[in-house]
């Protein structure tokens, strides 16, 4: 038997996992380009649940291909390809964009007695906002315009 059979054999087995795995992965990126979160948890939650139609798309998509692909072996190693293909440049994807990512935290003017503790970011003279909140902030925007607190 030839690596590639015996390959393709094991992830065969593991076909939910990589279908669950994929579907989590696509969920995380629509969910990431899509609203902004206050937290991780709230994000990554409503993630949870678009995924549930992702899932219902795929059985509509996989009784498409019943039709149309008349070997079941076939049909699954298509499924394993775009598996393999999603499921790593998806995960990159999402830990570059949550590397960079701000979450959403409603800022207003900062009073005269809220201290530099206070300050959830700031709005540049160039009119750049920032999550910045100590010495730099704006420094290649012109300096900081007003400071930002959260909001009550």
């Amino acid at each position: 038997m030839s690596p590639f059979i015996k390959i393709f054999n094991y992830l065969k087995t593991k076909f939910k996992i990589l279908l669950l795995s994929t579907i989590l992965v696509l969920s995380f990126i629509i969910v990431q380009h899509v609203g902004q979160y206050t937290s991780f948890g709230v994000k990554y939650g409503i993630a949870f649940i678009v995924a549930l139609p992702l899932i219902l798309a795929w059985f509509a998509i996989e009784r498409k291909f019943e039709q149309q692909i008349d070997s079941d072996h076939q049909r699954s190693l298509v499924w394993i390809f775009l598996f393999l293909f999603i499921i790593p440049i998806g995960t990159y994807h999402i830990l570059l964009s949550e590397w960079n990512y701000q979450y959403y935290t409603p800022m207003c003017d900062c009073d005269e007695n809220d201290s530099q503790s206070d300050r959830v970011g700031a709005i540049c003279n160039d009119g750049f906002k920032s999550h910045a909140t100590g010495r730099g902030t704006c420094s290649e925007h012109d300096g900081v315009q007003k400071w930002q607190c959260q909001c009550d």
